[in-house]
């Protein structure tokens, strides 16, 4: 992992981004960071880490400075080359799958909401097909996010962020 970037939502609206190099030396800063600092801030952003021995510490340093997280499955999106939406049945499956390991991740760190993105916008004449996978997805990943809930539900925010992306 070669870049973090932290999004600190300020309770009245407004935005700090904090760029860190490494995401040990975002666990060394976030955890020494004084918390008369974030008082104004109710909530932090940070994205899917795929390495499962990672999360402990994550929950456990934002436990620390009392914040909600959202989850941001953006990148893992962008990078994997996602897509909710597609009219290939191999590619929206395991889109699916993918959004529901950052499911897993989300309710470990106990992040409240989670950001995903449709994917790439089809041509014209695929989209009444891809509005109804998006649909389907979306359906199987509220389900999803339903079974693995224990003293409550992770939101799922969608953001067409992406539509226009090459992937």
């Amino acid at each position: 992992l070669k870049g973090f970037a932290g999004f600190l939502v300020c309770a009245r609206c407004s935005l700090l981004d904090q760029t860190f190099g490494t995401l040990h030396q975002f666990i060394v800063d976030w955890s020494q960071v004084d918390h008369e600092i974030f008082v104004d801030f109710d909530a932090v952003e940070i994205p899917y880490y795929e390495n499962r021995f990672l999360w402990d510490e994550i929950r456990d340093i934002i436990a620390i400075k009392n914040l909600d997280v959202v989850v941001s499955a953006g990148p893992l999106i962008v990078i994997d080359k996602l897509n909710l939406s597609s009219c290939n049945d191999g590619i929206r499956i395991k889109s699916v799958e993918s959004i529901k390991n950052v499911i897993d991740y989300a309710y470990h760190i106990q992040a409240r909401s989670l950001v995903i993105m449709s994917g790439a916008k089809p041509i014209l004449e695929k989209w009444p097909t891809a509005k109804t996978n998006l649909v389907n997805s979306l359906n199987d990943l509220c389900i999803y996010c339903l079974e693995k809930a224990t003293n409550y539900v992770l939101y799922l925010s969608l953001e067409p962020a992406d539509r226009d992306l090459e992937h």
